[in-house]
């Protein structure tokens, strides 16, 4: 046997409609997947830094997993490294950050809104600020965050992709399901199954979609805009930052 094939197996593990699917060609039964656009042959492909273009990181700092991608806003958009922490502390992500080479580039991101909370401490946002990043967040619906990271992971006209995962980021996951990696919650991420077990709930679960949700931050903010792959004309707000007068456009800095 083929000794890469017996490598994906094991990789795959006893999710086997998910390696039929991507590399038997055969279609999946599965149901209740959240994000079915994503295919890793498709999507994730050697990329670099590009040094005209900013760095900005996209964060979801839940309880359970901390999320961060290092995405850079080319076209397609490249998607360099990512962060995936579980039950970790914020001193554990920084040193991650710091130990990543492109953190050195990053000056600007997003978060969740939940990042600007709160809890007896300094917010995620003034952490971050500390550590010479400014993180801009506003309130998204979970419909519109969905819409987002769907649209970009459909091909061009021309069935080229609009975002491209560094493919030296692994595809990770439990065989109970359970996300082990940022792109491993594509694989996994479905709707709520009823308590009966038949069929599913419209409701997504409320788990495997932190790296996720932290894309459709990023999306959401930076203008881009379903069923196009285009960014919308600059538009001005105040929305996250100190009061220091600077403001963003499109989501970059000035």
């Amino acid at each position: 046997a083929n000794p890469e094939i017996l490598r994906l197996r094991r990789k795959y593990g006893s999710n086997t409609a998910l390696f039929d699917e991507r590399y038997a060609g055969t279609p999946s039964t599965r149901a209740g997947l959240i994000l079915p656009e994503f295919s890793e042959p498709f999507h994730c492909r050697a990329v670099e830094y590009d040094p005209s273009f900013p760095v900005e990181v996209a964060i979801d700092p839940a309880t359970h997993t901390y999320a961060v991608w290092f995405i850079q806003p080319t076209e397609p958009v490249s998607v360099l490294s990512s962060i995936y922490l579980k039950r970790t502390t914020f001193n554990a992500v920084v040193s991650e950050f710091r130990n990543n080479s492109l953190s050195k580039h990053v000056t600007t991101g997003v978060i969740d809104i939940a990042g600007s909370a709160h809890q007896a401490n300094l917010s995620q946002v003034e952490l971050w600020r500390q550590q010479g990043v400014q993180l801009r967040h506003q309130y998204n619906k979970v419909d519109a965050s969905i819409e987002a990271v769907r649209d970009i992971l459909r091909p061009t006209e021309q069935g080229q992709p609009k975002i491209i995962f560094n493919n030296l980021m692994p595809v990770l996951f439990s065989d109970s399901s359970q996300a082990q990696s940022a792109l491993g919650e594509f694989a996994v991420w479905s709707y709520k199954e009823t308590l009966r077990g038949h069929g599913f709930e419209t409701k997504p679960d409320e788990y495997n979609c932190d790296a996720i949700k932290a894309l459709a931050y990023w999306l959401l903010a930076s203008g881009y805009t379903y069923n196009t792959y285009s960014v919308v004309p600059p538009v001005i707000v105040e929305r996250g930052f100190p009061n220091d007068g600077r403001k963003s456009i499109a989501g970059i800095t000035v």
